[in-house]
């Protein structure tokens, strides 16, 4: 079987307070759904995939790693995208 891997992103959750996350996203990959965090800073916007903090030495490690930067960069540019159209006061439609 073989699947379009280009992202889709199916839901966006604006939050109002979440450590500094502006939403969530789930963004679609196929068949393969993941849900990132936006965050904003200097630089702009970024996506903060799945993570996990280790107990024994206090360090984060990804649970999902994208590891074809042009389709990283496509998932984040299509959860901005909808941010700023939601951000906006338009209807966003996925």
């Amino acid at each position: 079987m073989n699947y379009d891997l280009s992202p889709l992103v199916t839901r966006l959750t604006p939050f109002s307070s979440e450590g500094g996350a502006l939403a969530a996203a789930d963004v679609h990959f196929g068949p393969i759904m993941v849900r990132a965090k936006l965050f904003q800073n200097d630089s702009g916007y970024f996506l903060s995939w799945p993570s996990r903090k280790s107990e024994a030495t206090e360090k984060w490690f990804p649970q999902v790693a994208i590891v074809d930067p042009g389709l990283r960069l496509r998932a984040q540019e299509a959860v901005i995208r909808q941010y700023q159209t939601m951000s906006q006061g338009e209807l966003v439609q996925a």
